[in-house]
């Protein structure tokens, strides 16, 4: 949902928790399964929820920002291509 340029809204906020847990857990997943010898009972599970919290932090805000910094046609600070 485009809410406006410097402007979020309840659904700008939605994307981007639901784009954080997907980024999290997809990347988490990726990484395991592409680890050789991976086990689920000897993984250092603190090392992958701590990986996971900060990727899905960052994708939060970077989402967050292009919804703020874009316009309700998703062009950023108004600047894009002519209608």
């Amino acid at each position: 949902m485009k809410s406006g340029i410097f402007q979020l809204d309840w659904g700008s906020i939605g994307d981007a928790v639901l784009m954080a847990v997907l980024a999290a857990v997809l990347a988490a997943a990726v990484t395991q399964v592409s680890t050789s010898g991976f086990s689920l009972f000897n993984a250092d599970w603190t090392l992958i929820w701590h990986n996971m919290a900060n990727l899905s932090v960052t994708v939060a805000i970077v989402t967050l920002a292009k919804d703020f910094l874009s316009t309700s046609n998703g062009s950023i600070l108004g600047v894009g291509p002519s209608n």
